[in-house]
């Protein structure tokens, strides 16, 4: 005869939790709603109050192509118009993870007459997820200039990725190109959090 044990996590007041939870990263909190579903329903509703504000809720249009590679150039912007149904904040952009010591520059901006100029001086920071094939970036904490966009809803905005070879770096195979992972089956449209987002390509 096999004994078999469980082990039952301690009852700990949900103020207790949400304490912890402020202190972990946007991808250990993913990981923190996998473990069940009280987990998982806790974060969402603390994370949708702002009880827990060092994250945010995931968008994912597209799904990692398999042996899949796209082309980066330094003097290249690459660029995507999105829109949401209702009021929301951008606080981090997800690139496929770039080879070579890199720079990475994203921004966001309104879609209007008067375009303001692509803003490259807010410090950023990154982490990796999904085994480094994905490369969250974020607002440093503590900068001088945030990384948040709040979007309006119904109204369009450019995200804007540029990647390109950190300076005083070697690579003599590279010729000034970058490459990375490539997604598929970007959709038009996608529903996620109660939130529709809806893409295109810029159109200036």
């Amino acid at each position: 005869m096999v004994a078999k044990t469980v082990l039952e996590l301690p009852s700990i007041p949900v103020e207790v939790w949400v304490k912890v939870f402020s202190y972990l990263s946007g991808p250990d909190l993913f990981r923190c709603e996998g473990v069940c579903s009280s987990w998982h329903k806790e974060i969402q509703f603390q994370v949708k109050s702002g009880k827990v504000t060092r994250r945010g809720l995931k968008c994912q249009r597209l799904k990692t192509e398999p042996k899949g590679i796209t082309e980066h150039r330094r003097n290249v912007w690459d660029t995507i118009s999105v829109k949401a149904d209702k009021p929301v904040v951008i606080v981090g952009v997800g690139v496929y993870s770039p080879s070579g010591v890199t720079t990475i520059c994203v921004d966001a901006r309104p879609i209007e007459d008067n375009l303001r100029p692509v803003d490259v001086s807010t410090e950023l920071d990154s982490c990796h997820e999904e085994n480094g094939v994905i490369t969250t970036v974020f607002g440093k904490p503590d900068s001088k200039r945030p990384f948040r966009f709040i979007l309006e809803a119904d109204k369009w905005w450019e995200l804007m990725l540029n990647i390109k070879q950190q300076k005083g770096s070697y690579d003599p195979m590279g010729g000034g190109t970058i490459w990375c992972g490539r997604g598929t089956g970007g959709k038009q449209e996608v529903k996620c959090h109660d939130v529709t987002f809806s893409f295109r390509n810029t159109d200036r």
